[in-house]
């Protein structure tokens, strides 16, 4: 149980260095729920145990809000849908992750994935491992939800007497979304704003083919967005409910500035690959760690290349980057 009123913080535990996910429980009506956890028994007894609790059963779930696509946030809702027969909710740039479209051009020859990796200097013994490894992780702990319904930036939820405004904040995902509620000032924050963990700003291959987008430029941009809500109590995804949001959106914002002149000072002694200065941030990443920190490499070299300070050239099939 939350502080608010009809809200309900359900925290399932997951295999995953993170070791847990936050869900909510809306009572409504509709009987609702905010993420879901992934598909493993862990998550579906949680749950079942959570609706017992104020006197439900899961076939009374009436609706499903995803925050955004990653799979410990959709990975039971296809389960819960047989269950109860609730309509599943996202943003319409992440619906093809929780349809599994996605995974579509993982299976492409060449496909983005690999072209990124052979540019960013990865040696070729990773490049299959991350691409099965990804495919693995997500077939086991998610299912496809072949219909979604999705819903705009600026859209209104019904729920009880609450209205919550879906907020598109787009970076840690392209299709991230919150839910606020300007009554009580909540604001449901998926990935987007975390207590204690700084989000990955992950890249989206797909995004950045079609229309350019920059995880990391997009992401400093929603967190300004963020500010300008005036929310007090932030429900995330990972960690604790928390206050005064203010304060950690700066703190973000610094961390991402130091991690810019860190990629600048590691230039200094001369051109490096992406993979290169992957190593040098981020000592002993575990491989299913690789396309994290790459993620997080792209972002801060796209934000340097912007103002100038850094160059790329072509080195063969790979992309060094200089100092200006």
């Amino acid at each position: 149980m939350t502080q608010f009123r009809g809200i309900h913080k359900i925290t399932i535990p997951i295999p995953f260095p993170i070791e847990s996910v936050n869900v909510f429980l809306l009572e409504g009506p509709p009987l609702s729920l905010v993420d879901t956890g992934l598909r493993d028994a862990a998550s579906l007894e949680t749950l079942w145990q959570a609706f017992a609790r104020i006197g439900r059963k899961l076939e009374d779930l009436e609706r499903i809000y995803i925050t955004h696509g990653h799979l410990d946030h959709f990975g039971l809702a296809q389960t819960l849908v047989r269950i109860s027969g609730a309509t599943v909710f996202v943003h319409q740039q992440d619906a093809d992750k929780v349809t599994h479209e996605s995974l579509k051009s993982l299976e492409e020859e060449p496909s983005l994935l690999g072209m990124f990796l052979e540019e960013a200097g990865l040696p070729s013994v990773y490049h299959n491992y991350i691409r099965q490894e990804f495919l693995s992780i997500v077939n086991t702990f998610s299912e496809p939800v072949p219909e979604v319904a999705t819903f705009p930036d600026g859209d209104e939820i019904a729920c009880g007497d609450r209205k919550l405004r879906v907020v598109h904040l787009p970076g840690h995902s392209v299709g991230q979304v919150c839910f606020f509620e300007p009554g009580e000032r909540l604001l449901f924050s998926g990935d987007h704003l975390l207590p204690t963990i700084t989000p990955n700003p992950l890249l989206d291959l797909e995004a950045k083919a079609r229309n350019g987008y920059q995880s990391l430029k997009t992401y400093l941009a929603s967190l300004e967005a963020t500010r300008a809500l005036d929310a007090f109590h932030v429900l995330p995804g990972h960690g604790d409910v928390f206050s005064c949001p203010g304060s950690r959106i700066d703190a973000i914002l610094q961390h991402h500035e130091q991690r810019s002149l860190e990629v600048l000072r590691i230039l200094e002694n001369g051109a490096k690959t992406k993979w290169q200065l992957c190593q040098e941030l981020f000592c002993q990443l575990e491989q299913r760690e690789v396309f994290l920190g790459l993620s997080e490499v792209e972002g801060h070299l796209e934000l340097l290349e912007e103002k100038g300070a850094v160059n790329r050239q072509c080195a063969g099939n790979h992309l060094m980057f200089c100092r200006t």
